[in-house]
């Protein structure tokens, strides 16, 4: 399986991980996985997962929280802008409803994702690049879904964005709830030392967690909501905010979607600078044929420094394909 995202933008604002390479055509996610899925419904099963990612969003899921800049693949890059990464090479074992995930995996905690494929917009929102402090980490995750609706997932991580390697020591957990045939929602939190040793960053312990609900308001309309709040070094530095999203289903192929978000960052997106952030993001997702995609958008975002008052706008367009085969 391959997901091929090409990407092309103009202009960027605020604190951008991905989506780091304006005003050019990239490749930005060349991803391929192997995976051997367990199914422990009949007894003891055992497999695993390796993805191997190629573009310009993989210097951003390399394992740079590791205390060396060699270390796994935090060196595998190519020129300034390119590069590659090993996101998740984990084995996967199960009995019954227990199963537990051992060894570096994507921790996707919030609405939006690291795979292009699983996200409706080319951009990310200001709470994925900034609020989630973790793309990757390398540890034990168990989840048990023995209850009715209800799935609960719990573990342990050696640091954040770590490759096999100990650079910290830090609980990994959630629950999510189908609340009704159109409501579910899920908590996921992640809380402890996130850095020991010095890596792309400082020293650092705390937490983040986010709450996600989705509601289908009607066969053809769904509506999204992340909040999160991430607390760093006893409130060195802070993020809060809330996402929403709106999507409207016009046919088989199109789907328009809009996102409206607020965050307020002290000291994460700038060093030392307490702002309140806003994106109103509009875009459509046109499915050409069964296995391309194609995601244009239109982007506005504004900013005020809390403390001077000072604001900020600009405006960008993106646009991206993912063909999947």
């Amino acid at each position: 399986y391959q997901s091929d995202q090409q990407g092309f933008g103009l202009g960027t604002f605020g604190g951008s991980n991905f989506n780091s390479y304006p005003k050019h055509f990239q490749l930005q996610q060349g991803w391929l996985f192997a995976e051997r899925a367990i199914d422990a419904s009949c007894g003891f099963d055992i497999g695993g997962r390796v993805d191997y990612i190629y573009g310009t969003d993989a210097p951003e899921v390399q394992a740079f929280g590791n205390p060396g800049s060699t270390r796994y693949d935090n060196s595998w890059d190519n020129g300034s802008n390119y590069g590659s990464a090993l996101p998740q090479l984990y084995m996967e074992i199960g009995y019954g409803d227990i199963s537990a995930k051992i060894g570096h995996m994507i921790t996707n905690i919030g609405f939006e994702s690291v795979e292009a494929t699983k996200n409706f917009f080319s951009s990310h929102s200001f709470a994925f690049n900034i609020s989630q402090v973790s793309y990757t980490a390398t540890g034990v995750l168990a989840k048990y879904s023995g209850l009715d609706n209800v799935t609960v997932t719990g573990g342990w991580v050696e640091g954040v964005n770590t490759g096999f390697e100990d650079n910290g020591d830090a609980f990994i957990g959630g629950i999510a709830l189908d609340l009704t045939d159109r409501l579910n929602a899920s908590y996921n939190v992640m809380g402890g030392k996130f850095r020991d040793q010095p890596g792309s960053g400082p020293l650092a312990q705390g937490y983040i967690h986010s709450v996600v609900a989705e509601y289908d308001v009607r066969c053809d309309l769904k509506y999204a909501m992340q909040t999160s709040l991430v607390d760093l070094n006893d409130g060195e530095a802070t993020a809060v905010g809330i996402s929403n999203y709106l999507f409207k289903t016009v046919n088989d192929c199109t789907t328009l979607g809009a996102r409206f978000e607020w965050l307020n960052s002290d000291g994460l997106a700038t060093n030392a600078v307490d702002e309140d952030l806003y994106e109103l993001t509009l875009g459509m997702n046109y499915r050409w044929c069964a296995n391309l995609l194609f995601r244009p958008e239109l982007r506005w975002d504004w900013s005020e420094n809390v403390d001077t008052g000072v604001k900020d706008d600009g405006f960008s367009y993106a646009t991206s394909a993912i063909l999947t085969f």
